[in-house]
């Protein structure tokens, strides 16, 4: 299971399609609107994911995930899964 932020400050809870519950990369592409970067994170912090190309294609400001991971301003839609999970 993850939270999915929106720019826009919505939050919703997301979760593996497979019955297995790992993430697949198609999963969480789709979900960041593009091919995914991995979020450099503070130790001890949950992985998270963003859109490899927000930057370059002008995707707005993520206040919520940025603050929730305390990283330098993240932009579009931003994964982040729980703590005991990641990508296979």
């Amino acid at each position: 299971m993850g939270t999915l932020f929106h720019p826009d400050g919505r939050r919703e809870t997301v979760t593996p399609e497979n019955a297995d519950g790992e993430w697949s990369l198609e999963e969480l592409q789709k979900h960041v609107e593009g091919y995914i970067e991995r979020v450099p994170a503070a130790p001890g912090r949950p992985e998270a994911y963003c859109n490899e190309e927000g930057l370059i294609t002008g995707q707005k400001a993520n206040i919520g995930a940025t603050l929730a991971l305390g990283v330098e301003l993240l932009v579009g839609p931003v994964v982040i899964l729980d703590k005991e999970e990641s990508l296979p």
